[in-house]
């Protein structure tokens, strides 16, 4: 674990439990990005 998380588990008492959880779902979070990134048509007001 790099130094600058290490510092950030002191500020941020959940850091490791996101951490995890990114790392279990980044296959999810990828998909749903790429989704994103498709344009979209602005709604008329």
């Amino acid at each position: 674990m790099s130094t600058h998380h290490q510092a950030g588990k002191a500020s941020n008492p959940l850091a490791g439990d996101l951490d995890h959880i990114l790392k279990h779902t980044k296959a999810l979070w990828e998909d749903l990005r790429e989704k994103r990134d498709v344009p979209q048509f602005s709604r008329k007001r």
